[in-house]
């Protein structure tokens, strides 16, 4: 059987009550009753779900979500130049409206929506071929997969006349449209969000990794983390960390063989002595398909939920060695770097007395914020040019306390489990994990998780993600699948043995048998 999912309580949003709600099938426009029993029944989610479906509504069209419902009816009853006219200004309204496709030029535009409706054709043939393989009833209507554009979807969407599975395939093709370019607008703008991580990676490359004379800023070891888990339950029973990659696991279905890039730097521990450790920096990251059904199992905008856009994983033989890191390289080093650079960008712009007051302010912050001082910088960015602007980069630095907010540390580096506050694949990994949310000057909020694993959690973690059914069992179990193949449209699905054929599946390519 699938495994249980006990820390769920909230239901399932049946897609006929949902857009029942909204008002966008079955003819019946606006529901107030049904809007009614949605809230009572599915309360803050069913609420914020309701909000961000209406405003990708007006967002995507440019206009209100209720001025829609009569607006099929309309291009019925009027002339055949009219309706091709209403189109063509309803197309251009969205394409106006879309936030990610501000970076097309106008002549550029038709082809950058031509490429988002492909996309997500592939997307839905992929969710069918990975959860509902040989399952031809699923695939989508042929009219809606060769209509990329988002006004003719829009209004199949409304159109009573239409089937209502056609209906319901177009409007769940425009708005996968929307996620997946947000999502990609998210991806190509990574490596300009991750400009307030750049001080501290350059701090990691440049200013605390002693290199070996005549070496290059960046050097690195390739190491070898061998890990031995458990077929039952996955736990890393043994690890072991080597300079060469070891030789005859071929067929070791329980043995993995992580490689480690590693920095070498000097520390100093509490008793004043130096010496040398090891440590491996990776950046985290998400591939667009988990961000899309992350997205749709929160119910909120791309990247709101995904504190892991921008991070860090930090990897340490043993617990004192990354201590020792923190407390003596870091928080130092840190410190100084960003009074430094304080001094530098106020200078010219506040006077001495204003300095000195947000100066004494940064020494008043408590020690873990200190650690992440450095992101104050990225809050004055830019200089000054006139006296609104420099009012307003003093607001932001006299609530410095704000803007930066750090989450408390969950330390399970000595296992005892993860106290994470939801459902996860990482509650009995050992980790110590650090969440934050910086607001910038320009009053946009990046969330960011800083993670230290210790050999055996980096193991747990990485052996995982090749093993687990993490992904499967919230597709289902999360009414992911229910958006987007909802049986009131695709019946005779067997969702419980679908699940079930996806986790046994997910097990045989690890363990070539059925016996898990």
């Amino acid at each position: 059987m699938p495994p249980s999912n006990p820390s769920k309580t909230e239901a399932t949003v049946t897609p006929r009550e949902f857009f029942d709600v909204i008002g966008l099938g079955f003819g019946k426009g606006f529901n107030r009753q049904a809007f009614k029993t949605f809230l009572t029944k599915y309360g803050k989610r069913g609420r914020k779900i309701i909000m961000q479906t209406r405003e990708y509504i007006q967002e995507l069209t440019g206009y209100e979500w209720t001025d829609l419902v009569p607006l099929v009816p309309n291009l019925k009853s009027s002339t055949a130049e009219d309706r091709k006219k209403t189109r063509a200004q309803i197309q251009a309204t969205m394409l106006e409206n879309l936030p990610f496709m501000k970076k097309y030029k106008t002549e550029d535009m038709e082809s950058g929506v031509q490429e988002l409706g492909c996309a997500t054709n592939a997307y839905v043939e992929r969710l069918i071929a990975d959860y509902y393989p040989n399952e031809e009833t699923m695939k989508m209507d042929h009219t809606v997969e060769t209509t990329n554009n988002p006004a003719k979807l829009m209004l199949m969407a409304f159109n009573d006349d239409m089937d209502s599975k056609l209906r319901f395939d177009a409007a769940r093709k425009l708005l996968l449209m929307q996620y997946i370019g947000e999502i990609r607008d998210c991806s190509e703008k990574e490596e300009d969000n991750a400009e307030a991580l750049n001080y501290m990676m350059s701090l990691f490359n440049e200013r605390i990794i002693e290199l070996p004379k005549g070496a290059k800023i960046g050097a690195r070891t390739l190491r070898y983390l061998v890990s031995r888990h458990t077929q039952d339950t996955l736990a890393t029973e043994s690890t072991e960390i080597l300079d060469s990659q070891p030789e005859d696991l071929e067929g070791d279905k329980l043995t993995r063989v992580t490689p480690l890039p590693s920095h070498k730097t000097t520390v100093t521990n509490e008793a004043g002595q130096e010496r040398e450790i090891f440590f491996g920096l990776i950046p985290r990251a998400k591939v667009d398909e988990s961000r899309l059904i992350k997205t749709m199992r929160y119910g909120c905008h791309v990247g709101e939920k995904d504190v892991d856009l921008n991070g860090i994983r930090l990897n340490f033989d043993n617990r004192e060695d990354w201590a020792d890191f923190f407390r003596m390289q870091i928080i130092a080093k840190v410190k100084n770097e960003i009074r430094e650079g304080l001094h530098e960008r106020l200078e010219g712009n506040l006077n001495e007395d204003e300095r000195k007051e947000i100066l004494a302010r940064l020494d008043n912050l408590d020690q873990n914020k200190e650690v992440w001082d450095e992101f104050f910088r990225g809050i004055i960015k830019g200089e000054m040019k006139n006296e609104d602007e420099r009012k307003k980069i003093l607001k932001k630095l006299n609530n410095i306390e704000q803007n930066i907010e750090i989450s408390e540390p969950k330390d399970s580096l000595d296992g005892g489990g993860f106290a994470g506050s939801a459902a996860s694949s990482s509650k009995d990994l050992k980790i110590f994990k650090l969440k934050m949310k910086i607001t910038r000057a320009d009053g946009r909020r990046h969330p960011y998780e800083f993670q230290i694993f210790l050999p055996d959690g980096y193991a747990d973690i990485k052996y995982r993600q090749g093993v687990n059914t993490y992904h499967i069992d919230k597709f289902f179990t999360e009414g992911v699948d229910q958006q987007l193949f909802p049986e009131h449209y695709y019946k005779g699905i067997d969702r419980e043995k679908a699940h079930e054929r996806n986790v046994r599946r997910a097990h045989e390519k690890v363990w070539g048998d059925n016996s898990h």
